[in-house]
């Protein structure tokens, strides 16, 4: 027999919005990530709302919480049509690199001297980023601008 909390976790791991990194535009025209968090439930672990299969018809809510700890009551047809005007045709997303922000490095990185590895046609570089962090600014298709580490 299947607990109720283990089949309503189990129901969760398999949602399609929860884990989803989303643009929403907010109140002053620009864009924010938000993170959706979970899907919200009644007291009695039942949908806090109707799901549909056409998720532009879906009015399941769900909290969504944003770079700055601000977390909010989403619609799942709001989310689902952010998704979809982030998507080309073939479903994906394509994103130019604006600029490098800013930069860091640990122990780990490579240093120059030791950069490059020997071969019969003489010095190769080594290809790695191994223990560098970049700040880079991302242009979307459409052309707004969104910063990640």
């Amino acid at each position: 027999m299947v607990d109720h909390d283990d089949a309503t976790k189990q129901e969760d791991t398999y949602d399609m919005y929860v884990g989803a990194e989303v643009f929403f535009p907010n109140a002053v025209g620009d864009e924010r990530m938000g993170k959706v968090v979970k899907r919200l439930r009644k007291n009695d672990s039942t949908s806090a709302d109707t799901g549909s299969y056409n998720p532009l018809h879906d009015t399941a809510l769900y909290e969504v919480q944003f770079p700055s700890g601000l977390t909010e009551k989403i619609q799942a047809n709001i989310i689902a049509e952010n998704m979809f005007a982030q998507v080309d045709s073939e479903g994906h997303h394509q994103q130019i690199l604006k600029e490098i922000s800013d930069h860091s490095w640990d122990h780990t990185a490579i240093p120059k001297w030791n950069g490059f590895i020997k071969s019969k046609s003489g010095l190769v570089p080594k290809k790695t980023t191994r223990g560098w962090e970049l700040l880079v600014a991302w242009k979307d298709v459409v052309g707004s601008v969104k910063e990640s580490c």
